[in-house]
């Protein structure tokens, strides 16, 4: 083989190789993880509201975490920044569903689903990319 042709291999193999390796990174970046038994990322199914705070404070406390808040009947609001101090808990308190976003986006998600006062669902999601 030429250098000439090796070259023009090259050329027209190094997009598709950057195609499949950005596909790949996307395919092995993507979580979409319900748990409703035991526990995952720092939370335990069962736990009252209170003591789920506590583990989120934990788990999450070191990383820059958002809420909607305050959010209507469609669950739609500004995002806010939450830091898990004692009188932010006030604000999600009341709720059954809290939902703390990773970023301001919408591509980094932890649920936490609560019944009767209960953690029942944790679900965690993350993709760095939008369906069409």
């Amino acid at each position: 083989m030429t250098t000439r042709n090796k070259s023009l291999l090259l050329a027209l193999s190094a997009p598709l190789v950057a195609a499949i390796c950005y596909v790949a990174f996307l395919y092995l970046s993507y979580i979409s993880d319900e748990v409703t038994s035991g526990s995952a990322y720092g939370f335990r199914i069962g736990a009252s509201k209170a003591e789920a705070y506590a583990m989120a404070r934990a788990a999450l406390g070191g990383k820059r975490v958002y809420i909607l808040y305050p959010i209507n009947e469609q669950f739609f609001g500004p995002h806010v920044a939450f830091h898990f101090s004692d009188g932010e808990y006030a604000m999600l308190s009341d709720r059954d569903f809290w939902k703390f976003y990773f970023d301001t986006e919408f591509s980094s998600s932890l649920d936490l689903l609560f019944d009767d006062g209960r953690l029942k669902r944790i679900y965690r999601h993350r993709q760095y990319f939008e369906f069409p």
